[in-house]
């Protein structure tokens, strides 16, 4: 997630707020955070089948910001069964429309970076042994 925000990161400081006029989106929406905004995101890129799956094991303070907006409802009383609501599917959808190719640059960094995340992962856990 951290290579989309950075991806969005690069793209001029108004364009979520451009997006959210240009769609008729309510304002109040740009208050969410970046990492809120790239959870969305890969929300939106999900088929329409797996995105309650992906709503349920996003970070927690993204959901709870989603929430907070009114973007998502939660079904149950555990909180393990979420789902967008009608604004926050069209917003996912047209946010993950609206991110920017993947260049071999990207794609190269992207793998890099989680290429050590993982050497990392696996040096704690002493698996390079």
């Amino acid at each position: 997630m951290s290579e989309l925000v950075h991806q969005l990161e690069r793209q001029s400081p108004s364009r979520f707020e451009d997006i959210l006029r240009d769609n008729g989106f309510p304002e109040e929406l740009g208050k969410l955070l970046d990492d809120t905004v790239a959870a969305l995101t890969i929300v939106g890129m999900h088929p329409a089948k797996l995105r309650v799956a992906a709503l349920t094991i996003m970070p927690t303070t993204a959901r709870q910001d989603l929430y907070a907006h009114r973007l998502i409802e939660c079904h149950d009383v555990d909180g393990l069964s979420w789902s967008l609501t009608q604004i926050g599917e069209g917003l996912a959808q047209v946010l993950a429309a609206d991110v920017p190719a993947e260049d071999d640059a990207d794609r190269r960094q992207a793998e890099e970076t989680f290429a050590a995340i993982l050497a990392e992962a696996n040096e704690q856990l002493g698996l390079n042994d």
